[in-house]
């Protein structure tokens, strides 16, 4: 792994104090950027299988994401995850806080059961 270069700290959601590093990917609420886990994004989206089957064994993995991030993020984390021998599914629901309801979360389960991930899913 690539040395990072520290450039200052800040303050994650959370409140907690956290080192910005160059190469860090930005927070998209405010603009700050936090550090990435890797040499490059690319590096990070090649390392995620492995950690995640590592981390979290599973029979199937169900990536849970709204509409907006679905085609960019979770059609990627999809895609690595089938590339390294795991089946793999994103279910999307509409994106904005107004639909994130009970109704969609029924339909997204009922999808998830249809598509055959049981309780031998990992759900992300």
């Amino acid at each position: 792994m690539a040395a990072e270069t520290v450039l200052g700290t800040g303050m994650d959601r959370c409140g907690e104090q956290r080192e910005r590093r160059e190469g860090a990917a930005p927070d998209s609420r405010s603009g700050r950027r936090w550090p990435l886990r890797g040499d490059d994004r690319t590096g990070v989206w090649d390392a995620l299988p492995a950690i995640i089957s590592q981390s979290c064994p599973a029979h199937r993995y169900a990536v849970i994401t709204d509409s907006g991030v679905a085609p960019t993020y979770a059609a990627r984390l999809v895609h690595a995850l089938r590339a390294s021998a795991q089946q793999a599914e994103a279910f999307a629901f509409p994106a904005g806080e107004a639909s994130k309801t009970r109704e969609h979360w029924a339909s997204i389960t009922d999808a998830m059961l249809l598509a055959g991930y049981g309780r031998d899913t990992a759900v992300s």
